[in-house]
């Protein structure tokens, strides 16, 4: 189910739409009239708070449809006084001024377009396409893709369609459109209780459920029993939701697979909210098939390894009739890991604290101190230094074009907190996700995005973020109230090996067939030779065991971009 709108024409005639996969219009969005002015609104999303000032301008109003009506009536910059998961469209019939407001993390897609008469924008791509005689391919964000890189600007994989960044509003009127970005006024936040920080997490981390969650509908959990979804899933029982259900991929095919094996945590999780539980097995699903499916579901190419995790869950959510999806995205960056406090101490020359973190941390992780020492102190002086983050050679692109990779995608584990939280690639992952379950009618929410837990987690006291070697402590103090302690300090498992095993011959000869046609706009853009490579290690003595995940994900990226090209006539 997609959103789209149009203005229309020189006198600028709005429409606005629900359009369903079958074809089918609804209308949705609400009139509100002030004075000699009438506005419409459509919230696609949720709002989890209002400033204070925006709350009293507003205050004969109720809803906050109404109240944000309201305020864009009388030309406030209401973008800057509210927090949550949305874009917001508003247009003013008299002088037929319409706004679009995405939200800060990008949680909610936005595209727009335009032809000789008629503005179009829509959170998919295709009703926009369909409307433009003329396509042609983006190279330069192509070459980008390629380059196992993403730049968060207007650009899309089409010249002719525009999206709107997150952070940014766009105005039309008077047939001209603009976009701008916004900061968020110093009034949305909460001051920090630097004395019950414990409670505070867990204030503002039930904040976040409840704005995003609705108890009125069918919810779902992404739930792995990593700490972020055990997080979530305890969170939504506190708060007393019920119709919950909880959902996993497990890899129990895997040989050796121990360190992947999350189920025991799984059921710590189910004991405690006692949530109907999946398992999906995943053996024999094919990492590669999605690829091509989902690039011509979002009409664009896609990074996204795990895609074909994503593709079970949906099934069974579907299958559920689960309406709303959450899950514990980013909770990792959102609550952090602390790694700049032990850079912190080797600043300040605080060696025995330095020393100590290090030494626990080692025992944490169970690896070699001396190893770890070395590691973290080449680090900290490679950042006294200012010596710049050394770019990944992942890449498929040819290797005569030389370009360099986003800087604000090159961090490492010293990177402060808010530098972590800032790359591009957020952005991405959080646009994927929403355009993938949009197109099954499923609404998605990822809590930890939340701004004033954000803002909370950022400032919060060092301690709580990195302490005696435990990594994001003050989630592991939140879940001990919960789970058993060796739920609350397990380290974190890695999925991608499911990558390699679960690859097979026909996702072989999927990717052959790929390469005996490649679009002719991606021949001089890709490093064939390099592509050719991993086939040949596949068909060799070694087979899959020849390759890494790494190379995997090179062929994801090739079989994604040939689809996309080869899908339209360019």
């Amino acid at each position: 189910m997609q959103i789209f709108g149009c203005i229309q024409g020189n006198n600028s005639e709005f429409s606005f739409y629900l359009k369903t996969d079958n074809g089918k219009k609804s209308s949705i969005g609400k009139n509100f009239i002030f004075s000699d002015k009438e506005v419409f609104i459509y919230i696609d999303g949720t709002i989890s708070k209002l400033s204070d000032n925006a709350l009293q301008i507003s205050k004969n109003y109720e809803t906050y449809e109404k109240k944000l009506a309201f305020l864009f009536s009388i030309g406030f910059n209401l973008e800057s006084h509210i927090c949550g998961s949305f874009n917001i469209f508003l247009f003013e019939y008299k002088d037929r001024n319409f706004k679009i407001i995405r939200d800060t993390r990008g949680t909610r897609s936005l595209f727009y377009g335009k032809n000789e008469k008629d503005f179009f924008f829509s959170s998919h791509q295709k009703p926009i396409l369909e409307k433009i005689k003329k396509l042609s391919p983006n190279k330069k964000k192509l070459t980008e893709f390629l380059n196992w890189d993403y730049r968060s600007n207007e650009e899309t994989f089409f010249n002719e369609v525009f999206r709107v960044k997150p952070h940014h509003y766009l105005l039309f009127k008077d047939k001209i459109f603009n976009t701008k970005r916004y900061s968020l006024s110093k009034n949305l936040f909460d001051e920090i209780d630097s004395i019950n920080t414990q409670e505070s997490f867990k204030i503002f981390l039930y904040k976040s459920i409840l704005a995003m969650a609705d108890k009125d509908k069918k919810i779902g959990v992404m739930m792995s029993g990593g700490l972020d979804s055990s997080a979530i899933a305890i969170a939504l029982k506190k708060n007393n939701y019920e119709d919950v259900k909880t959902y996993s991929a497990n890899f129990g095919h895997i040989k050796d697979s121990a360190d992947i094996d999350e189920t025991i945590y799984q059921k710590n999780i189910s004991d405690f909210t006692a949530y109907k539980h999946t398992s999906i097995q995943m053996e024999g699903k094919s990492p590669l098939s999605p690829i091509k499916s989902f690039t011509k579901i979002l009409d664009q190419p896609i990074m996204f390894p795990n895609i074909y995790i994503f593709e079970q869950i949906i099934k069974n959510l579907k299958s559920d009739n689960i309406k709303v999806i959450l899950d514990g995205n980013d909770g990792d960056n959102t609550v952090s890991h602390g790694f700049e406090v032990i850079y912190s101490y080797f600043k300040k020359i605080r060696l025995i604290k330095y020393l100590k973190e290090i030494y626990l941390y080692s025992k944490f992780k169970k690896s070699g101190f001396i190893r770890l020492l070395y590691l973290f102190t080449k680090e900290s002086f490679k950042r006294i230094l200012k010596i710049k983050i050394k770019e990944s050679n992942n890449s498929i692109l040819n290797k005569n074009i030389k370009v360099k990779k986003n800087q604000k995608n090159l961090i490492s584990f010293f990177s402060t907190h808010k530098d972590k939280l800032s790359i591009d690639l957020h952005f991405y992952a959080n646009e994927s996700r929403n355009e993938i379950f949009r197109y099954y009618g499923i609404e998605n929410f990822s809590p930890f995005y939340d701004e004033q837990l954000i803002n909370f987690c950022i400032n919060m006291p060092d301690k709580y973020k990195l302490n005696n070697g435990y990594t994001r402590n003050i989630l592991r103090r939140f879940l001990s109230e919960f789970l058993p302690m060796s739920h609350v300090n397990r380290d974190k498992s890695i999925l991608t090996s499911g990558l390699l095993t679960n690859f097979s011959k026909s996702d072989l000869r999927m990717v052959k067939s790929e390469y005996s046609s490649i679009n002719y706009h991606l021949l001089p853009l890709l490093n064939k030779q390099k592509i050719a490579n991993i086939i040949k290690s596949l068909e060799g003595d070694r087979g899959i065991r020849g390759i890494s995940e790494e190379q995997i994900i090179d062929l994801q990226i090739f079989v994604s971009v040939n689809t996309f090209l080869n899908n339209y006539d360019f």
